[in-house]
């Protein structure tokens, strides 16, 4: 066993956080972060964290270029440095990053160059080896100015599925469209153009799931040609790319007398049922009710709420039995900082409702975040950029499952049950030729900084006794010793597996089993204590 009899490395004990905001800067004053373009994780079914990566869209000042950045994390304790993507004579900008696998990741985004356009790009990035495995411009190939937009994208069994938007022109003016791409991981397999044929409406998506009986659903906005505002849009179509239903969705006014117009949508799934999320627009700013509804796979409404709310939202996640949105609190209305609104999933209830301020503080309207709920941990993470600093940086907002956070204060809500009117919409179907080339970019690493702005924890240290786990990294074996008897120690993979369990009940252990190279995690428990955790290293 190497080094068993070296000096102790005596630190703090990771110890399970609650509630933290993380200041997080760049050490390179050169780039200026933009907006948030979301968060990715890799699920894992054990009880250690997931592995996180968030993406942003970064101003390289040098060469005034935009650049995606990619940061990895498991919490706020191990964030230490930026992966950068970036393009020699180009602007690369991310739309979209999910897992594929623990180390990989697929990215959708866009890159232009003076006089030659604007190209959507898909990609693979591998964390581990830190590099790009695979970039890709995607473009017509009977017309290399057609313009294709990325929206969304979704990973089911081997193939992506990508929404993009376009834009046909129909009798002088401009349409919104969308088009299904199915991508396999090296080639297109197909994509299609819907509604692209003398078209009466514009359908503009913003968000792509699988529905629970297979097909592809997608969520947008709808503007007919008798409409004066856009309204809500809720699509299926089969993993063909064939549609199979289309409807426009408005909450109306109780007594009917108009309709809200909506901007901001979002689709997800849980169990048998599809959820459509939706903020109205009230004049030209003012955040409007946010709409929660259930539909069945046919796309049959089943149940809906509307609150009214100060907040501008952003993001949304669904996932374990609540709604999370996230987003800026609105300061046209007086409001500072940023807000998160957890709504019960089973009953529609608002079971919270928080504004956060400690770094958080805007002062225009233009922000941007995103939000993904570890499951493992029962632990809410959002990144923030914040718009009314003057200083470069953003904002790791981490909270327990009920959000009861002593750094922020409660907000208010009220619910009512508007009526809502669907009505079916024609679809038809066009397939187009795209062509893939690939992209020369190139990944640079820049080193971060975080400091605490607010920070309390669900438990306290144990009282602050010395509990050490050496030699970190090790290659062989390490000992845990305390100066308080421990009853209990557990040893997880990354991937949240058990791969040993023992009971101590004493103030002392040597472990001496061999364990692949990697990274580990120890939890040490005792009765009378919370349970601490700490990240090993085997070389």
């Amino acid at each position: 066993m190497r080094g068993l009899n070296c000096l102790w490395i005596s630190f703090l004990s990771i110890v399970l956080y609650g509630q933290t905001t993380t200041k997080i800067t760049l050490e390179s004053k050169d780039i200026e972060l933009n907006d948030i373009a979301g968060i990715s994780q890799f699920i894992n079914l054990g009880t250690v964290a997931g592995s996180k990566v968030c993406a942003i869209n970064c101003i390289n000042k040098l060469s005034n270029q935009n650049e995606m950045m990619l940061f990895p994390f498991y919490d706020q304790t191990d964030i230490a440095s930026a992966l950068f993507i970036y393009h020699r004579e180009g602007n690369l900008y991310i739309n979209k990053i999910i897992h594929t696998g623990y180390d990989d990741v697929f990215f959708l985004g866009t890159y232009n160059k003076s006089g030659s356009g604007n190209f959507m790009v898909l990609g693979v990035f591998s964390l581990k080896l830190k590099a790009i495995k695979t970039i890709k411009i995607i473009s017509l190939s009977t017309d290399p100015d057609f313009i294709l937009n990325p929206i969304d994208v979704i990973y089911s069994n081997g193939n992506f599925y990508i929404v993009a938007e376009s834009l046909i022109e129909y009798l002088s003016s401009y349409n919104s469209k969308i088009v299904l791409i199915k991508f396999d991981g090296n080639d297109i397999s197909w994509s299609k153009i819907y509604n692209s044929v003398a078209p009466i409406h514009s359908e503009a998506p913003r968000s792509i799931v699988m529905a629970p009986n297979g097909n592809l659903c997608i969520a947008g906005t709808i503007k007919r040609s008798f409409d004066s505002a856009p309204r809500m849009m809720l699509a299926q179509f089969d993993t063909d790319g064939n549609p199979v239903t289309m409807k426009s969705v408005e909450l109306m006014s109780p007594d009917l007398s108009f309709s809200n117009r909506y901007g901001w949508t979002y689709v997800n799934t849980k169990g048998a049922n599809i959820h459509l999320f939706s903020q109205s627009i009230v004049g030209s700013s003012e955040p409007g009710s946010v709409l929660v509804t259930m539909f069945d796979t046919d796309l049959q409404l089943k149940t809906w709420r509307n609150y009214t709310v100060p907040i501008r939202v952003e993001s949304a996640v669904i996932d374990g039995n609540f709604f999370l949105f996230g987003g800026q609190a609105p300061v046209d209305l007086g409001y500072e900082g940023y807000n998160l609104m957890k709504v019960n999933s089973l009953n529609a209830i608002v079971e919270q409702f928080k504004n956060y301020k400690p770094g958080l503080k805007n002062d225009h309207i233009a922000s941007s975040s995103a939000s993904v709920y570890d499951r493992a941990t029962d632990h809410i993470w959002s990144v923030i950029r914040p718009n009314g600093a003057t200083e470069n940086y953003i904002v790791l907002l981490e909270n327990t499952g009920v959000l009861e956070n002593p750094c922020a204060t409660d907000l208010v809500s009220s619910v009512a049950k508007d009526p809502m009117q669907l009505n079916e919409v024609p679809v038809n179907v066009k397939s187009i030729q795209l062509q893939l080339a690939d992209l020369d970019v190139y990944v640079r690493e820049i080193n971060m900084s975080t400091s605490e702005i607010c920070r309390v924890t669900q438990t306290e240290d144990w009282n602050q006794s010395q509990i050490q786990l050496f030699p970190n990294p090790t290659q062989f074996g390490f000992v845990i010793a305390s100066n308080e008897e421990f009853d209990e120690i557990e040893i997880f993979n990354s991937l949240g597996n058990k791969l040993f369990d023992a009971e101590i009940h004493q103030k002392f252990y040597s472990f001496h089993k061999q364990l692949p190279g990697g990274i580990y995690f120890v939890h040490i428990s005792s009765k009378e204590r919370p349970t601490i955790v700490k990240k090993l290293t085997i070389d």
